[in-house]
């Protein structure tokens, strides 16, 4: 029985990781290979937080979806970042200090 419930808890992780790797594959059109290298880096954390982060990094920079995907290919600590401690205060800061409109931030973080 602890057998058991120890590979129950396993399978937890790898299920939340291939259901992470489910939606930024369809969402995204993201290739297994840029996935892998994207894990390489950091473990990109619980589907629960993914997509949040994914449609609050579309809504404030007003990405398409391509757009998105090249962003999230390029810096994937977008996702493992915490959007309040990290993302939003970071994109404030830039917008606020540069003199940046939202067209302006949005190409400037595309350029990253």
């Amino acid at each position: 029985p602890a057998r058991a419930a120890q590979k129950k808890k396993l399978l937890g992780p790898k299920k939340n990781a291939q259901q992470v790797r489910d939606l930024l594959r369809t969402r995204l059109a993201l290739t297994e290979a840029e996935l892998d290298r994207m894990v390489r880096r950091r473990p990109l954390g619980a589907l629960t937080t993914i997509k949040p982060k994914l449609d609050w990094l579309q809504r404030r920079l007003d990405l398409d979806t391509q757009q998105l995907a090249r962003l999230v290919r390029r810096e994937p600590t977008v996702l493992t970042n915490s959007v309040e401690r990290n993302n939003a205060p970071t994109l404030d800061w830039l917008q606020r200090r540069l003199g940046l409109d939202a067209a302006q931030l949005r190409k400037m973080v595309l350029r990253l």
